[in-house]
């Protein structure tokens, strides 16, 4: 079950921001890329298998122009979150429907990471969704573990403007939002959306189309009245976008497991833990994402990642899969230890990402050279990864 947000800083500007949660055995890599099919030759499951095929149909139909910074489970193409180089983030988020999915259908993800790779808006990115929609229809399973076949809910941001799309089979309806919006595992659109598909017209869309049972098991409801509540009061900064994110009902030393809490940890009978975060935001035009790609984000920094200069990608992702198998191994050990080890990994955590925006700040306001801001982002991303060290060696792993 995952979250997703926006809110509009103080020059009304949309922040973005979603946790990813996940199946605890799930590995998530964090990717900056191109469109490139590589990355999942032949698909490691064979649930996947019908999908992948949709996707390479699909694929080949569209030019891919834009890279993008995406969070990807990795055993499928697409990303459960991501943005890209002119300035559209996307999330998404499983809802329940009574309505069929298709077998050969496109996983919400994968229609999430063409759209990436192919909107030079948020607005243009809506209606790529609903085309996609319309043409290859959604579908598959996209749990890791077991089985999960759902329809999707997307929100989209960019520099200027937000909007929320949701979906219940080929069934749509879309709005632009203003000052602020979150999406869980329910419906949010009601009756006042901008348009929709015909058979949608003139109805309360969630009414229609939502699976009560599903979303009651879900929490969905439970948690988008939370996320809204607390997106009401937050700062309208990145850090105050990361607050919501970390948000949990227990303690650092206990973290409550339900799924009433935005921040997860996995619990019986469905195991579903936060697996990555991020939120981005666009000061003075420069696109900034902070990125958690470990699990459980009350333990661990957002980091910056800058679209900046060609260089910056130039820097290789190969070994996304072990770093990712390294901060899933640190945050087990975390939650076996004592006490006092969460609650040292939980302050070393804050303080990082304070040092990080007294470092990165001043020279956004002041308009600093691209070169200048990718030079701190660096120093911030080395600082955090001997942080990451010192976690390995107080527990014990190689």
């Amino acid at each position: 079950m995952c979250d997703t947000m926006t809110k509009r800083d103080r020059g009304g500007v949309p922040l973005f921001a979603k946790n990813s949660d996940r199946h605890p055995s799930e590995m998530q890599a964090l990717q900056r890329t191109s469109a490139s099919l590589d990355s999942i030759r032949e698909p490691k499951l064979a649930k996947y298998q019908t999908q992948f095929a949709t996707l390479k149909a699909a694929h080949a139909t569209l030019a891919h122009p834009y890279r993008a910074l995406i969070s990807r489970p990795t055993w499928i193409w697409g990303a459960e979150m991501g943005v890209n180089e002119a300035s559209v983030a996307i999330g998404n988020e499983a809802v329940f429907t009574n309505e069929p999915t298709r077998d050969d259908g496109l996983l919400g993800m994968d229609i999430l990471r063409l759209a990436l790779h192919n909107s030079s808006s948020a607005a243009n990115a809506v209606d790529l969704i609903i085309e996609l929609l319309k043409r290859w229809g959604q579908g598959g399973d996209g749990s890791f573990v077991g089985t999960l076949r759902y329809s999707n809910s997307f929100l989209i941001t960019d520099r200027s403007e937000a909007y929320v799309l949701e979906s219940a089979g080929p069934h749509w309806a879309a709005k632009s939002v203003g000052r602020s919006w979150s999406i869980s595992n329910a419906y949010s659109i009601g009756s006042h959306f901008d348009r929709s598909d015909e058979q949608s017209q003139g109805s309360d869309f969630s009414k229609r189309w939502a699976n009560r049972l599903m979303e009651f098991f879900s929490k969905g409801q439970v948690r988008q009245a939370t996320t809204s509540l607390l997106l009401e009061s937050t700062e309208p900064t990145w850090m105050g976008m990361r607050d919501v994110l970390i948000y949990n009902r227990g303690s650092i030393a206990s973290l409550d497991r339900s799924m009433r809490s935005i921040t997860l940890d996995a619990a019986l009978p469905k195991p579903t833990r936060t697996t990555a975060s991020m939120v981005v935001e666009y000061p003075n035009d420069v696109i900034l994402a902070w990125c958690c790609p470990a699990p459980i984000p009350t333990y661990h920094p957002f980091i910056p990642y800058l679209f900046a200069t060609s260089d910056d990608w130039k820097r290789s992702d190969a070994n996304a899969l072990l770093k990712a198998q390294r901060r899933g191994a640190i945050t087990t050990g975390l939650l076996k230890g004592p006490a006092k080890w969460k609650e040292q990994a939980a302050r070393s955590a804050r303080e990082l990402e304070s040092n990080f925006e007294a470092r990165l700040r001043p020279l956004l306001d002041r308009c600093a050279s691209a070169d200048k801001i990718l030079s701190a982002v660096t120093r911030c991303r080395r600082e955090a990864e001997v942080r990451e060290s010192e976690l390995s060696a107080l527990l014990g792993l190689r």
